[in-house]
């Protein structure tokens, strides 16, 4: 199978069966409990936002542990003609990269951009976008080492986590 691959100019290693690798678990439509006293836990929050005129794009994240910020992420910038769902999947990325050398056993990400859930649950269907790509990857890397859990929570709300 390798060297069919080969022949045909692709890679093994590049072709992902997103729906058998995903170890990690998305809870849409949920409101979960957040910052609970448990210290095998840390909490990250996401968020990307995008202006018209002039066009700007910004995401960042910050993490916690016993509701203490351990690791902000700050004001990140992406190419400006990203949109801000693929910002939003860079944060969630760049957050899950930060938190690789965390010792704690438990990560739940929290996101209000259910487009960047539904994508990275349905990595297939968007597999042509290398963002999303990247962010599945780096999840996967995370959950091999830690339970992984990533939650929307309602964006312009008065919801804990927005």
């Amino acid at each position: 199978d390798d060297r069919k691959d080969q022949a045909k100019g692709k890679l093994r290693s590049t072709v992902i069966d997103y729906q058998k690798l995903n170890q990690f678990s998305v809870n849409i439509n949920c409101q979960p409990d957040m910052f609970t006293d448990n210290d095998r836990i840390i909490y990250c929050f996401t968020d990307a936002s995008k202006t018209v005129k002039p066009a700007k794009i910004g995401y960042s994240f910050v993490i916690y542990h016993r509701k203490i910020e351990i690791q902000n992420g700050g004001r990140l910038l992406p190419p400006y003609y990203y949109t801000t769902h693929q910002a939003e999947l860079m944060a969630i990325g760049m957050a899950a990269r930060a938190i690789l050398e965390d010792p704690r056993p438990t990560v739940k990400i929290y996101t209000d951009c259910k487009s960047a859930l539904q994508a990275i649950v349905s990595g297939s269907a968007y597999a042509k976008d290398i963002v999303v790509r990247q962010t599945t990857n780096i999840l996967n890397q995370l959950a091999l080492w830690k339970t992984v859990e990533l939650f929307w929570v309602k964006g312009q709300s008065t919801n804990l986590g927005n």
